[in-house]
């Protein structure tokens, strides 16, 4: 073609290009081992385009270094601007030069300025930052995870050591506010994206991050009284050798992937069942599965007194099934997401309540005991959606084969209930 013939005349154009200061024309000058464009730490010191071009292992490129992109209220630098932005539709070869995770938008953005070219993504100033901003991302995950972790261990022997009448009402209503804690973290999260824009999402984190600095505070000053006198809880090894605490583990396993199997696609089911983008899908579908899993607990808390909680969950296990078969077999969108936020609604006692029946039939289970019950059930949250997920990709996407692939969880939970049901006199 005319344009493939140009390219071998002239060389294949290659477009550097990113904000501004993020080391372009660095990069253009070390590939042509020449001071060709001026580097400064000024933001917007390049104004134009600056082309050269190099030879590597006989194939001639074009190296074109632009303008930063940014905001800016500078005719001269918006013109140049404009030029980056043609650059980069003439350009074979865009190089997408980063030194920090590119916003959404901008993501979206460049992904659809450079469809149909190669786009490089290259992450300079790592002597600046030892660690790539993805690694960064990941560490910060883990040490959130870790400390939820933590949390989630303490947060029940708190509940159990105290002097409450029933304490597996109490369970279900303080587990209710981790569901009310999702809704108003996703509708703060979203108004301050709509005030002030997702390009300052640091500033977002930082602000959550002063809710676990307060509990900080809470966990330094409140006094938290032993589960068992000392010297009486069980060992681990003997956990490990009692029948039923294996029962429990399992029980809880089940719990965190009934819940997180469907809870990764409820976003995806208000896409499609409410024709709707899907910025609002991340945010109306888990929002909507956490008022339901929320409202479960809540009653459960009002009713925990005449309710037997393991009848409870057992219908709970039922009308979890029966959320799994509607969400994996109806034929309308509509009905996919209703039988997502049932789920939600039948799997909010199974959590607390699994843990509420573990700590009733082992009483002398000690810290040890919900520290394996809540890893138990952080296993089956990882375990669940990942079934679902690889069995919806080796059927070519399809969600609902995998959703009914993840029918086994549910059905696990109702029959180790009813195992533990008929020993429901016995306590260790």
């Amino acid at each position: 073609s005319f344009e493939t013939g140009q390219a071998l005349k002239r060389g294949i154009p290659v477009a550097i290009v990113g904000k501004t200061n993020v080391g372009k024309s660095t990069l253009l000058n070390r590939l042509l081992k020449d001071d060709r464009a001026i580097v400064s730490d000024i933001h917007g010191t390049t104004r134009d385009t600056v082309e050269d071009v190099i030879t590597i292992q006989g194939v001639t490129f074009r190296i074109i270094d632009t303008a930063g992109i940014r905001q800016t209220a500078d005719s001269i630098e918006q013109i140049g601007i404009n030029r980056t932005y043609q650059a980069i539709e003439k350009a074979q070869i865009v190089i997408w030069v980063l030194d920090s995770l590119p916003s959404a938008s901008e993501l979206a953005d460049m992904q659809q300025r450079t469809q149909g070219k190669t786009l490089l993504r290259v992450w300079n100033k790592s002597d600046i930052s030892p660690l790539p901003p993805s690694a960064i991302i990941h560490l910060a995950v883990s040490a959130k995870q870790i400390g939820s972790g933590l949390i989630e261990v303490l947060f029940s022997p708190i509940i159990e050591a105290c002097p409450f009448d029933n304490k597996e009402s109490t369970m279900s209503l303080l587990h209710s506010f981790y569901c009310w804690g999702a809704v108003g973290a996703i509708v703060l999260s979203t108004l301050f994206f709509v005030l002030f824009g997702t390009q300052n999402w640091r500033i977002l984190t930082c602000l959550w991050a002063l809710v676990p600095l307060y509990n900080v505070y809470n966990f330094r000053t409140c006094p938290i009284e032993p589960i068992v006198k000392d010297g009486i809880s069980m060992r681990i090894f003997q956990l490990f050798q009692t029948k039923i605490f294996w029962l429990f583990v399992l029980l809880m396993v089940c719990s965190g992937a009934s819940e997180a199997s469907m809870a990764q696609w409820a976003s995806a089911f208000a896409e499609s069942s409410l024709s709707i983008s899907k910025t609002a899908g991340d945010l109306l579908g888990p929002c909507g599965f956490a008022v339901f899993m929320g409202i479960s607990r809540v009653l459960y808390s009002r009713l925990g007194e005449k309710a037997d909680l393991n009848r409870f969950m057992i219908l709970s296990g039922i009308l979890c099934l029966c959320s799994y078969l509607l969400a994996a077999f109806a034929s309308l969108p509509a009905m996919g997401l209703a039988g997502c936020m049932l789920c939600g609604f039948s799997v909010g006692i199974m959590w607390p309540g699994s843990i509420s029946i573990s700590s009733s039939k082992l009483p002398k289970g000690g810290t040890a005991l919900f520290a394996f019950l809540a890893l138990a059930g952080d296993l089956g949250a990882a375990a669940g959606p990942a079934l679902v997920g690889n069995i919806s990709q080796l059927l070519g996407g399809n969600i609902q084969a995998g959703i009914a692939a993840g029918l086994i969880f549910p059905t696990l939970l109702v029959l180790t209930v009813l195992m533990l049901k008929r020993n429901s006199t016995n306590k260790i």
